[in-house]
């Protein structure tokens, strides 16, 4: 369940976003101009809601009840065996293979368990988590399940933590933890199956609007965990080994500047004091052409997720190839392009992740 704190964080991230985005959106709520999705997860789910409560808070007209200033506004969510774009828990039975070899075989793991071999030992013998070996994808799961009750614990509820937790927490543990979260989507085959679809949807949309097209909201809000954020930061190489905190956003904005071409902007947002980080996009700059954005994701948009995922399809098992020659040979560009302090992951594990926000011309 979300708490008073992650409520209160997430109205104000709503605030926060309505104050950008009014313009496109209009003060109160029209589901032609704002759309909402989130995982099958209640945190998410109520996350969503508290965004919108304060994105869109009741005016005087739409009062129903003098004691509740709350209005219903859908929130649209997809189920777990269809999800493909924000929690990934459509089954895809070779992201398990290509997971536990990239563990077994990845050097930047094998150099991680040898340089934090005492770290692993330390929090296994003290805390019963089971961190060997370490070369297996279960091992880095454990430690960030640990980093985050550590988080929480500390943070939220203010709760002591066992004495053998402060010579690790909050260093090194945090900075371990962002080094290594969802390290096996920088495998180019992995970011296929992660993000593909997803970024098949964004330029969908990006291109709907450049037509004109009225049936794509002018903002596409997406509620998901910190997991996705990185996901999409390590797929564009724009990842800086720092966890999002609650409440964090990754924005995705389409342009048109006076020469009539059409841009996406990458907006960071990681606290609502401050105004949005403008993210460089490796290889296309921080005004990157859709053109040239969508010829970047090319090779990581499956043609057919499902045959992908099946592993049985000529076809899939070509693409495949094809995609780790493509990257193995070209795109060698600095994947940790911002650094910003985010922070630590706090409660509820949620972030609204912005897609498909048009700007109005300039």
């Amino acid at each position: 369940m979300l708490t008073k704190v992650g409520k209160l964080r997430l109205n104000e991230v709503g605030q926060y976003f309505k104050g950008r985005y009014s313009s496109l959106t209009g003060a109160t709520y029209d589901h032609k101009k704002i759309k909402i999705i989130t995982s099958y997860n209640i945190c998410i789910m109520q996350s969503a809601e508290c965004f919108l409560s304060g994105y869109f808070p009741t005016t005087q007209q739409e009062i129903w009840n003098p004691y509740v200033h709350w209005q219903p506004i859908p929130v649209h969510t997809i189920p777990p065996q269809y999800d493909n774009i924000i929690h990934f828990s459509k089954k895809c039975p070779i992201n398990d293979q290509l997971t536990r070899k990239f563990y077994e075989t990845s050097t930047e793991v094998k150099n991680i368990c040898r340089e934090y071999k005492s770290f692993f030992n330390y929090i296994e013998r003290n805390s019963g988590l089971n961190l060997h070996p370490c070369e297996e994808v279960h091992t880095f799961r454990n430690l960030q399940t640990i980093y985050q009750i550590f988080a929480e614990d500390n943070t939220t509820f203010n709760i002591t933590l066992p004495s053998w937790v402060k010579s690790i927490y909050p260093e090194p543990v945090t900075s371990i933890v962002g080094r290594t979260f969802l390290l096996q989507v920088n495998d180019p085959q992995i970011k296929k199956i992660f993000s593909g679809p997803f970024f098949r949807l964004l330029l969908s949309e990006m291109k709907a609007k450049v037509n004109k097209s009225t049936s794509v909201p002018r903002l596409h809000l997406f509620s998901a965990r910190a997991e996705t954020l990185i996901t999409f930061m390590r797929t564009l190489n724009v990842y800086d080994n720092v966890v999002p905190p609650f409440g964090s956003s990754l924005g995705f904005e389409l342009r048109q500047k006076n020469d009539d071409n059409y841009y996406i902007t990458l907006m960071y947002t990681n606290s609502t004091e401050k105004e949005p980080y403008l993210i460089e996009i490796p290889e296309c700059g921080t005004y990157c052409t859709l053109q040239n954005f969508e010829t970047i994701l090319s090779s990581i948009i499956p043609k057919n997720w499902n045959n992908i995922c099946e592993g049985s399809s000529d076809e899939s098992l070509k693409e495949m190839e094809a995609l780790r020659s493509s990257q193995s040979e070209g795109r060698k560009s600095n994947p940790y392009i911002f650094a910003r302090g985010m922070g630590i992951l706090s409660p509820s594990k949620t972030s609204i992740i912005a897609l498909s926000a048009e700007k109005e011309k300039k």
